[in-house]
């Protein structure tokens, strides 16, 4: 076998560094370009009064002075677990739902996010197909959004909507360490202490 000539190996040198970098520009747009975002959503519904069977139910929940039937805390999470941060350009209807499958929607109660920065929110329509409405804002990876809201019965949402180029992804929040238990008592002094209206509870005539 003869031995290679110089501009032989110079040949052969470009075509391993040529390899070599397609490697790495596949690695690098998996690692940082093309990866798909990924954001969890769960919620969790909580009585706010407590059967005590045959006697009837003699206290009620009243919000913005109207009675709740059923009265629920729903506890709605939005979490960004992808890889990078989801930007506002990536709401494709320049917004997000939260829907109701079932329940009535009686009203917002807070809305809170683990960086500090609320997402800003919309009640639609106050009945049973109320959405509330997430304007289109960055949520930076690992942030959680939390929506607390009063809903007439047990009340099961949803998100609607799409992220481009993000998966979105429906588990258990009680899983993540998201969620403390609470008692009805506690729940309905926190309320009392943080709403600017008055929620009651009270016997019923």
């Amino acid at each position: 076998m003869d031995k290679w000539q110089t501009a032989e190996w110079l040949g052969f040198i470009a075509i391993v560094v040529a390899v070599l970098f397609g490697i790495g520009a596949i690695w690098a747009a998996r690692r940082f370009g093309t990866r798909r975002g990924k954001v969890l959503v769960g919620a969790t519904s909580t009585p706010l009064l407590a059967s005590i069977g045959s006697q009837g139910n003699y206290l009620e929940v009243t919000y913005k002075d109207r009675a709740v039937e059923d009265p629920h805390l729903v506890r709605f999470l939005v979490t960004n677990i992808g890889p990078h941060d989801i930007t506002r350009d990536q709401f494709d209807e320049g917004k997000l739902f939260i829907e109701l499958q079932t329940g009535t929607l009686y009203g917002i109660v807070s809305v809170g996010s683990t960086d500090g920065v609320s997402p800003q929110v919309q009640a639609l329509a106050i009945n049973e197909e109320g959405d509330i409405s997430i304007g289109a804002m960055l949520l930076p990876k690992g942030t959680t959004w939390v929506f607390e809201f009063i809903v007439a019965g047990p009340g099961q949402p949803n998100l609607r909507g799409r992220l481009i180029n993000t998966d979105i992804v429906v588990g258990e929040i009680t899983s993540t360490g998201f969620l403390q238990t609470y008692s009805t008592s506690f729940l309905l002094a926190l309320l009392e202490a943080v709403l600017p209206f008055p929620i009651l509870v009270r016997k019923r005539r």
